[in-house]
């Protein structure tokens, strides 16, 4: 999976956060949010958990290159090791 993939139709090169989530979700992770949703300048910190393991996301959802592959690949990662 890639980061363009999750780009917004409306609002490239956004990323379509609840489409995202829910890819997340679908692996079998589970997302809270952390430290800071700021949405004047569009940065998150989202803490994705799996099976006692965790990645936190601190990233721009108004640009999907903004560390987002990072985190579907530890996702991917993650759902490869079991």
């Amino acid at each position: 999976m890639k980061a363009s993939d999750f780009e917004s139709p409306q609002s490239p090169p956004w990323i379509d956060v609840l489409q995202w989530k829910g890819w997340v979700k679908g692996q079998g992770c589970s997302i809270k949010l952390g430290a800071r949703h700021n949405r004047t300048d569009g940065e998150v910190h989202y803490i994705i958990t799996r099976a006692g393991k965790s990645f936190e996301l601190n990233a721009n959802y108004y640009e999907w290159k903004s560390r987002w592959q990072e985190a579907i690949d530890w996702v991917e990662g993650e759902v490869e090791d079991e």
